[in-house]
């Protein structure tokens, strides 16, 4: 959003994001059910609560969190020196 001239929001909720991202390409809405998925546990590790989760929930975690990454790093434009 920064190489659109466009300041995020300070926030944890990645389907917030998601939706900005999708006014300027909608190619984002791809994610939007991974962000969607993702966003409980950017708040829910902040607080005490215990997060609990087994081993077939994280692994589905971290693949839909490598699919978000993967797909944004592929939206990225080039950095040049």
């Amino acid at each position: 959003m920064f190489f659109k001239g466009i300041e995020p929001p300070r926030t944890h909720n990645l389907i917030e994001l998601c939706q900005i991202c999708m006014k300027h390409n909608y190619a984002f809405l791809e994610i939007l059910d991974a962000c969607a998925d993702l966003t409980p546990y950017g708040v829910a590790v902040r607080y005490p609560n215990e997060l609990a989760v087994d081993d077939i929930i994280a692994k589905s975690t971290i693949n839909k969190a490598q699919i978000i990454y993967d797909f944004c790093n592929s939206k990225a434009p080039e950095v040049t020196n």
